[in-house]
């Protein structure tokens, strides 16, 4: 039996896009995908190449600093430093595998069992589901 929650959550609209993409005619010109994360064309062939290393790389098949990679999160305190005019301390950034690890992390940071959180609406539809 699932959590009865799960069935007063709003639908992904993933399906409904692809549905109206299907059901489009091209009467009024090609589509223009404006979708963030999934592009329709294959990856550059560097990026193969460099993914096929990596995969054979030993030192790649384990697990990295939860913080995320050191070398990666100075380059982006300096990054943000240059934008902001600030000095950002690398130690105080935290890489995640996208917007939903982001935002469930915040909010593991800031609000406790029994916490109300309001979001808006719209909203991304996974940070509904995981809350």
């Amino acid at each position: 039996m699932f959590n009865p929650a799960v069935s007063k959550l709003t639908a992904p609209p993933v399906s409904v896009v692809q549905d109206w993409r299907a059901a489009y005619d091209g009467g009024r010109g090609d589509l223009i995908d404006m979708s963030q994360a999934v592009p329709g064309y294959a990856p550059h062939a560097d990026m193969t190449a460099a993914l096929e290393s990596a995969a054979a790389d030993q030192d790649a098949a384990r697990y990295g600093r939860v913080e995320g990679d050191w070398d990666l999160r100075l380059a982006y305190a300096a990054h943000l430093g240059t934008v902001y005019g600030h000095d950002i301390v690398p130690a105080e950034i935290h890489i995640t595998s996208g917007c939903n690890q982001a935002f469930v992390a915040a909010t593991l940071a800031v609000a406790g069992h029994g916490d109300e959180i309001l979001m808006t609406r719209p909203c991304y539809f996974n940070h509904e589901s995981a809350l």
